[in-house]
């Protein structure tokens, strides 16, 4: 059986894991509302990134599709902060343990 430190770790990256699941949950929900309604591909690289939101914020969605897309947006832009948070302790994790082994 695992120390406790070692339990949190894996507590930690399982975390992290199912908000990674949580993030692309959400991105594919965003493509199925676009492809339903036959918008074409996205010309920027990211469709989550700035020149992607911008784009998507201007297609001609009905408006309770409009409104869903906002919605997971929100919710994929508290999961991105979610993941950094998660990150930035797992690092710290990491730099502790590398410094005392």
């Amino acid at each position: 059986m695992a120390d406790q430190a070692t339990q949190t770790l894996r507590r930690q990256v399982a975390r992290r894991a199912h908000v990674v699941r949580q993030r692309t949950r959400l991105k594919n929900q965003v493509q199925s509302i676009l492809h339903r309604n036959l918008i074409p591909r996205c010309p920027a690289a990211d469709l989550f990134g700035i020149k992607g939101r911008c784009w998507l914020a201007n297609q001609p969605l009905p408006t309770d599709e409009a409104l869903t897309v906002q919605a997971l947006l929100r919710q994929l832009d508290f999961h991105g902060q979610e993941l950094r948070i998660i990150d930035a302790e797992l690092g710290r994790v990491s730099l502790a343990r590398k410094s005392s082994g």
